[in-house]
């Protein structure tokens, strides 16, 4: 079974070249303008859609931007680039609905960006600068179940069963498969040639976030999904109360967090939604 789930990524979309290029950019610490600039004048559509963000009613700007160069000063490199990879990593595969996770149409591409975005703010809350590869990783960590989804439909109420057993999901999935989605997804990074350190995110996006030493992205990318979970639940319970559920106060200390911050975040996260459907609407 566990072959036939990985033969099968190979109906998977590929992942598209411009965005290859892309990530290649926000991982390269030399990386310039100019080299932003020279990959995304090739694409119309990536120019234009830059170009209408600036423009947008969302900025307000009394002037019109009319170049590349001027969106680029005006949104920073990193939004750009951000925005750049939001737009071409949507494969058409997101937007479905996936029946096996009990997912709507878009719910899966929601919750991934809710991630990504949650990735800025909960770095810049802990005062760590910004960045695009840790936004790629928390966008990209589900990616395992738009493959898995197809043999977890015919599967859904034993894994419906398994989890009411008090199985967590990806211990259900590997029960069912001998694989889960995270292990799944790595394989799929893997096979788009990713860097390592992302093909870690989303393979280890459900470890057990460790209480010592240094943060790397794959223990934020790993955070960032626990606190779109605390937001899911946040409507139903008391901010403090879910986090606690969620995140123990000792591994918030590790990335120089507390409730506190996390509270804040899940309260302005509705509104942060609202601005990247907006925003990414624009780039689509």
């Amino acid at each position: 079974m566990i072959q036939e789930i990985v033969d099968s990524i190979e109906d998977l979309t590929s992942f598209p070249p411009l965005a290859h290029r892309a990530l290649t950019i926000a991982m390269d610490n030399d990386a310039g303008v100019d080299d932003l600039i020279e990959l995304v004048q090739f694409d119309p559509a990536v120019t234009s859609n830059c170009l209408k963000l600036c423009n947008s009613s969302y900025f307000g700007l009394s002037e019109k931007i009319s170049s590349l160069k001027q969106a680029l000063v005006f949104l920073g490199m990193r939004n750009i680039i951000n925005i750049l990879l939001t737009h071409c990593i949507k494969l058409p595969e997101y937007d479905r609905a996936h029946g096996g996770y009990g997912l709507y149409e878009g719910e899966l591409w929601r919750h991934s960006v809710s991630c990504a975005v949650l990735s800025g703010r909960l770095s810049e809350k802990a005062g760590c600068p910004a960045d695009s590869a840790l936004f790629t990783a928390a966008l990209l960590h589900d990616v395992g179940k738009l493959v898995l989804n197809r043999f977890l439909e015919k599967r859904y109420r034993a894994l419906c069963d398994l989890i009411q057993n008090r199985l967590s999901l990806i211990q259900a999935e590997k029960a069912l498969f001998g694989i889960h989605h995270a292990e799944l997804g790595g394989i799929i990074a893997e096979t788009w040639n990713f860097p390592d350190a992302l093909i870690r995110s989303i393979q280890d996006h459900h470890r057990p976030i460790a209480t010592e030493g240094e943060p790397d992205i794959v223990s934020w990318a790993g955070l960032s999904n626990v606190v779109a979970h605390v937001c899911a639940f946040r409507s139903t319970c008391f901010h403090s109360e879910v986090v606690r559920c969620f995140v123990e106060p000792k591994i918030l200390k590790r990335f120089g967090l507390d409730e506190a911050d996390v509270d804040a975040v899940a309260e302005s996260h509705e509104s942060d939604m609202m601005v990247a459907d907006d925003l990414f609407s624009v780039a689509a």
